[in-house]
């Protein structure tokens, strides 16, 4: 084969290579090309939606002049490939987000031919198969000038490219409600370990203290398109919400004197069915794992979904709880189900290990029997002694007989399924326990409490609680008994924590009523003289000797009743209950007494 067929065919091979190259880079550019328009329609609609926003005209005159000279530029480019004018438009639209990096490359392989072509030409052609004429070496002025364009290029080209597009995408996902936004989570500590608690004692000033500001997704996600829904999330099991509605308003507004919303986590969504049962909450027939909670076995019913019932939540509605079950106020409560479209923000379930559970349980041993709380009483008694010291009061004291009085009021409401103080089914309150128990005291309280708590947890719970802490911190209480009740009420496993208290208070008689014994016993030994001298005249004592000596008889009994009731109002002490009978019994003696005395004085 001759030198020239040789060369001939590497020549046609290099064309059909050239030609096969130029096809795959035009599939590729169009392909770019169709790309391109995709994002920039969707650029262009999200920036129709939120032109309104853009107060800055000067700002949008800039990046529609640079948008201009981009395309022009862009157009020139392709009008000197060979493109005709319409493909040129087409391409200039299509390549326009890619063309300050194609020009910047573009740039750097002038330079990098410039300085090739410069060695070049420093040397002898010995073979010219192209029978092209050589490159002219470029001079210093375009050496200058593409270095110039380079830099701008560098500086202000590419970084107006890139902020564009970060404006752009950044639009593109607020549009979307896909960016995330910090929300203040108050010390109130109901979503305690997930988030911290406040160290506050006033509730007040609990929720006034933002102890953390997780960032959480806007609520709906998405954007509407053509009457379709895009990059939406619902609302699933697990999340945490941020919800605010008439009635969260009216709470915080009643409580804190403004309105805030509530942080809860969705335990259910619409067709769940739940149930409280045993300190545990069952979704759907199982019982749940939670290892978010405070506590193991620490969810129970409230005022809104009693234990051990079942509740299906509604559509569009969903069942929230607080992590710290036990003093959180959530859809078991005054809150109920919240409308999904009272939903603001969010963290989804699957975003929250790795972040937020730090504090979480091992919840390997939840379902065990071991796992249920067992109070410590002796601890419980002594921290709540610690805390009334503190608080410039005495501590109190245990006796035995009033932690048997707890008992017995424990073991009844169990047994009657009558958790009432007044006791209105049972008829057995707290006097009747005590007084079975064998102790008496003057002032009486009872604190009735369900549900399973360690010693510390407890106190904490109740002292978090304005009323039940005055309660505790009660001056005139002296004594404490307490005891725990386990059964079943209403057919539901519980615990029963029940508290007595007792305490010494002088009656501080008032001096009328102390008179009025007085005169009462003076007036019975003045007139028991005359009764009995009856007895001295024969003939009348023997017509009617019953009637006389029974009045004498209750003569004689009212007086010593009186001068009973008399030395206690002078001595201030209390009446026993056994003496408040004899004040009865006196006065039913005195009806007795008028009663014969009428019938001897008509003789």
């Amino acid at each position: 084969m001759s030198l020239v067929t040789s060369i001939r065919i590497n020549t046609t091979v290099n064309l059909w290579i050239a030609k096969l190259a130029r096809g795959l880079a035009t599939g590729l550019l169009a392909l770019w090309a169709g790309l391109s328009m995709v994002v920039l329609t969707a650029a262009g609609y999200v920036f129709y939606l939120h032109s309104q926003q853009i107060n800055n005209l000067s700002l949008l005159a800039v990046l529609v002049l640079l948008l201009v000279v981009l395309t022009v530029q862009i157009f020139r480019d392709s009008r000197s490939s060979g493109l005709s004018t319409p493909a040129s438009l087409a391409v200039a639209v299509a390549v326009l987000p890619i063309w300050p990096l194609f020009a910047l490359w573009q740039t750097f392989s002038r330079l990098a031919r410039a300085s090739q072509n410069s060695q070049k030409n420093r040397q002898t052609d010995r073979t010219n198969l192209t029978n092209s004429p050589p490159r002219r070496p470029a001079t210093g002025a375009g050496l200058v000038s593409l270095i110039v364009g380079a830099v701008l290029l560098l500086a202000i080209v590419l970084p107006a490219w890139i902020s564009g597009y970060g404006v752009v995408a950044a639009t593109a996902l607020d549009q979307a409600n896909l960016v995330r936004e910090p929300v203040g989570i108050a010390g109130t500590g109901s979503m305690y370990p997930t988030f911290p608690k406040s160290k506050a004692r006033d509730e007040l000033a609990q929720a006034e203290e933002i102890v953390s500001t997780p960032l959480m997704r806007r609520f709906p996600s998405g954007f509407e398109l053509a009457g379709r829904t895009f990059f939406n999330t619902p609302i699933g099991r697990g999340d945490i919400i941020s919800f605010s509605n008439d009635q969260t308003k009216q709470l915080t507004t009643k409580k804190l004197g403004q309105e805030q919303g509530f942080v809860k986590r969705v335990v259910a969504i619409a067709g769940d069915v739940i149930e409280i049962r045993d300190g545990l909450l069952h979704l759907n027939g199982q019982p749940q794992l939670e290892p978010y909670t405070a506590r193991a076995r620490s969810t129970f019913g409230g005022q809104q979904v009693a234990e051990c019932q079942q509740l299906q939540v509604p559509d569009d509605k969903l069942f929230v709880l607080g992590d710290n079950r036990k003093v959180s106020n959530d859809s078991r409560g005054e809150i109920g189900l919240v409308d999904v479209d009272d939903v603001d923000h969010f963290i989804p379930w699957q975003s929250q290990p790795g972040q937020l559970d730090t504090h979480w349980r091992d919840t390997s041993q939840d379902l065990a029997e071991s796992s249920i709380i067992q109070l410590d009483v002796d601890r419980y008694i002594a921290a709540l002694n610690n805390r009334r010291r503190a608080a410039g009061l005495a501590p109190l004291k245990a006796p035995p007989q009033l932690a048997t009085a707890a008992r017995l009021r424990g073991q009844v409401i169990i047994d009657t399924d009558d958790v009432s103080f007044e006791a209105t089914t049972s008829g057995y309150t707290i006097r009747d326990a005590i007084t079975d128990a064998g102790y008496h005291n003057i002032v009486l309280g009872e604190s009735i409490v369900q549900g399973y708590f360690e010693h510390d947890e407890l106190i904490e719970n109740q002292l978090e609680l304005p009323d039940t802490q005055a309660f505790l911190f009660n001056d005139d209480f002296d004594d404490i008994g307490l005891a725990t009740v386990q059964g079943e009420l209403n057919g539901c496993p519980t615990q029963v924590i029940v508290q007595h208290f007792a305490g010494f208070q002088p009656p501080n008689y008032s001096t009328a009523e102390i008179e009025s014994w007085r005169q009462l016993l003076d007036n019975l030994r003045q007139v028991q003289p005359s009764w009995q001298r009856l007895t001295e005249i024969p003939q009348l004592y023997d017509q009617h000797r019953d009637d006389i000596d029974k009045i004498n008889e209750l003569i004689e009994a009212r007086a010593r009743i009186a001068q009973t009731i008399l030395a206690k109002l002078e001595a201030n002490q209390w009446l026993t209950p056994a003496e408040q009978d004899l004040i009865e019994q006196s006065e039913e003696l005195g009806r007795q007494q008028h009663t014969l005395a009428e019938k001897l004085n008509n003789l």
